[in-house]
């Protein structure tokens, strides 16, 4: 099972000495991948943002691929915000991602929640069913992908169903 402390403590090796109010994108695969193929999409994490700018100058950026699905960027825009153009090509760069390894990284109806077996994902229209039968509980951690920092990513991303927005659908 994953440990709430474990999971920050990824988020702090994974996006290094990104600040708290650093802007944050995550996107969730509909799927696992493998980890070979979760290697791979690292890879190419790394090249992509060794390339990413806005109006030609580099954003201040991080970024991982955890747990085999999720996919996080993350960029200080207090050096440079990320603009209109280099937001466009990492959406166009997440796309070409779900492409090449055939998954879909912009499905925002699913639940992904953390249980005795590991991580689990369902349709989120199945939580009030999960939570009737006792598979999901009150306590039963839940990935929060809506949040937008560093620091929200670090303190809001894992929560207990009964703390985060998916409370709304039980």
């Amino acid at each position: 099972m994953i440990e709430e402390l474990t999971v920050s403590e990824v988020l702090r090796n994974e996006l290094g000495d990104m600040p708290p109010h650093a802007r944050v994108w995550i996107y969730q695969a509909d799927e696992p991948l493998d980890d070979k193929a979760s290697n791979v999409m690292k890879n190419d994490i790394d090249l992509f943002l060794s390339g990413w700018n806005a109006h030609g100058k580099q954003l201040t950026a991080a970024g991982t691929f955890l747990y085999n699905r999720f996919l996080i960027l993350a960029v200080d825009e207090q050096k440079a915000g990320a603009s209109g153009c280099s937001i466009d090509s990492s959406v166009n760069f997440v796309k070409k991602a779900a492409k090449k390894f055939g998954v879909d990284f912009f499905n925002r109806r699913l639940l992904t929640y953390i249980s005795q077996r590991g991580i689990e994902q369902r349709e989120l229209e199945a939580l009030p069913d999960l939570y009737k039968s006792g598979e999901v509980k009150e306590h039963t951690p839940v990935f929060n992908n809506l949040v937008n920092t560093v620091e929200q990513l670090h303190n809001e991303w894992v929560l207990p169903v009964s703390k985060s927005w998916h409370k709304n659908f039980l």
